[in-house]
């Protein structure tokens, strides 16, 4: 059986435990929202985002950056590839993850797909961040200025450490100010 069998395998089981016992999975239980291996979904959107556990417990983030209340570090797209790295939902078309490790995973995974591995930190920058939505000369020169680069260094060429520098930069200039968490049992 191949991952998109498994995944839709998996999926239907889910519904059918979700419909027969709606008690174990939490008020306000949707079928359709996409979940991660421990049950876990989002509501809300804009300033404020809800993280929903399985046990039925509540984060609600407010404030603070768009990255932060979403647990994504790179402020990642909602899509197939954020979904295959853990995304749980989406806020105002950015995938919302579980917490900040699972959004740095998919960042660091991101930027070693062959679109960014196989270019300049400088172009990988532009396709990351493009002209259409930011300002590609400034976030250029900040992640230069932030990870000690050139900006002509390959990404896929990089150390580990230095790897991980980039992916430190990155998600830095994207922005991480936290805001105020409440939690509910």
């Amino acid at each position: 059986m191949n991952n998109d069998n498994l995944r839709k395998a998996l999926e239907a089981n889910r519904r059918f435990y979700a419909m027969k016992f709606p008690h174990i999975y939490g008020k306000g239980y949707n079928p359709d929202e996409p979940r991660d291996w421990h049950g876990r979904w989002t509501t809300g959107g804009g300033s404020s985002v809800t993280l929903h556990d399985s046990d039925g417990s509540t984060e609600t983030r407010t404030g603070g950056s768009q990255a932060w209340r979403n647990n994504n570090p790179g402020n990642i797209r909602a899509g197939n590839f954020a979904d295959q790295h853990g995304a749980i939902g989406s806020n105002n078309g950015f995938a919302v993850f579980p917490d900040e490790e699972t959004g740095r995973n998919a960042v660091s995974a991101l930027l070693k797909t062959p679109t960014y591995a196989n270019s300049s930190i400088d172009d990988a920058v532009a396709t990351y961040a493009p002209g259409n939505e930011n300002n590609v000369s400034r976030n250029q020169s900040n992640i230069r200025s932030i990870g000690g680069f050139s900006g002509n260094e390959i990404v896929g060429n990089l150390s580990p450490d230095r790897f991980n520098d980039f992916v430190n930069a990155v998600t830095r200039n994207e922005g991480w100010i936290p805001g105020k968490i409440t939690r509910s049992p």
